[in-house]
């Protein structure tokens, strides 16, 4: 995250007012052990084999991956299905980042903030579009309070949507129509992020049912 002083304040206060509840910070922790989830193998590690119908908790987040646009080929984001995960709309849902990443070459994000900011956003599909359009989530879903997500660092293109929110420890209500969500690093330049693997903890979200 390249943040002035006032850009870092703004996000904190932005942290701080936007969400409907206090978030999840009692849901356990460790995911690096792997839920395994209906259909097969497990996620960060888990095994394999005929799959179980326990519900998956963690949605690992490759930092380099983003829905924003770009303006460069960037990996392109996970589609996250919400049944996977045991939840419907109308239903609360809870997130909270867990790890860390690298957003330079050695150096954390959690430098910048003692948790390393995340935004998401509910689709009614799994779509998505070119790195060069700034909405490339065409099926998005608006729901409660927005996160403005900075302009693209080389370009100054804006990558702003009316549709995402934060993720770092807030619960949302699944809005009608949402089957996906997407996830993402909060920065404007993700092509040289990479996963810290804090502690043996892969970056990602703790998702959780309220």
């Amino acid at each position: 995250m390249r943040l002035s002083l006032f850009a870092f304040a703004t996000l904190v206060a932005l942290t701080a007012s936007g969400c409907d509840s206090n978030g999840i910070d009692t849901i356990g922790g460790d995911t690096g052990g792997g839920t395994t989830h209906p259909g097969g193998g497990g996620t960060g590690g888990g095994t394999g084999g005929g799959g179980t119908t326990a519900p998956r908790t963690f949605a690992g987040l490759n930092p380099a991956a983003t829905y924003l646009r770009t303006d460069r080929e960037t990996p392109s984001p996970e589609a996250f299905l919400l049944s996977e995960f045991g939840i419907e709309p109308g239903e609360d849902v809870c997130f909270r980042t867990v790890g860390d990443f690298n957003y330079a070459p050695g150096v954390l994000a959690s430098t910048r903030t003692d948790t390393p900011v995340a935004t998401g956003v509910f689709s009614a599909s799994s779509s998505v579009s070119s790195t060069s359009e700034r909405t490339r989530i065409k099926d998005a879903i608006d729901s409660y309070w927005d996160i403005v997500t900075r302009p693209v660092l080389e370009t100054g293109n804006e990558t702003n949507i009316d549709e995402d929110f934060e993720v770092t420890n807030n619960c949302w209500t699944v809005p009608a129509g949402a089957r996906y969500f997407f996830l993402s690093a909060y920065d404007d330049l993700f092509q040289d992020n990479t996963d810290a693997n804090a502690g043996g903890q892969p970056f990602g979200v703790i998702v959780a049912k309220r």
